[in-house]
């Protein structure tokens, strides 16, 4: 049985502005990505320092409870052990490459003129195949972009925009 999406052969038009909203995801993917690994590596060295901190004081302060510190260093301790453990699984800079070279091969599939559709489709999807699906959030802050690019308010409804059928058509293909 065949999908009827995966049978429609769309105009080389229509397929560059698919291959610019997937554009738009990736770099949106690649920001988060960025992001979440600049946090984490805030995160365990925030925690990191305050271990060592919170070792030096016991040491050098008499008012500060030795039996209380040592308790709580293991429980970051351990806290910091499990973070790092997620962090490094987490493999972001290899994520980031990944994203970053299907923007670079987006870009300059996007640039090339000589293509036939079905030839523009075929390299779109070996592209797209390499690369991890993107999240809600990418997508959101794309259809975001897309709207105000075309002028429409991302929080509208379609029905509230029925004054201008072209605005709906576009609100609908995001």
């Amino acid at each position: 049985m065949s999908d009827s999406k995966t049978d429609k052969i769309y105009d080389l038009e229509k397929l560059r502005y698919i291959c610019n909203t997937t554009l738009n995801n990736y770099i949106n993917m690649e920001k988060r990505l960025n992001e979440n690994k600049r946090f984490s590596n805030f995160i365990l060295t925030y925690y990191s320092i305050f271990l060592i901190i919170s070792s030096l004081t016991s040491s050098f302060f008499d008012l500060y409870n030795s039996k209380l510190c040592e308790y709580f260093g293991i429980i970051i301790s351990v806290v910091l052990l499990a973070f790092s453990l997620i962090n490094s699984n987490a493999n972001y800079d290899k994520r980031i490459d990944v994203v970053t070279s299907a923007i670079n091969k987006l870009k300059t599939l996007k640039r090339t003129t000589s293509l036939k559709p079905e030839e523009f489709k075929k390299e779109y999807d070996e592209i797209v195949d390499n690369v991890e699906f993107r999240s809600d959030i990418d997508f959101f802050r794309t259809v975001k972009s897309c709207c105000k690019k075309s002028g429409i308010t991302w929080y509208s409804s379609i029905s509230r925009i029925q004054k201008n059928d072209e605005q709906t058509k576009k609100l609908k293909e995001y």
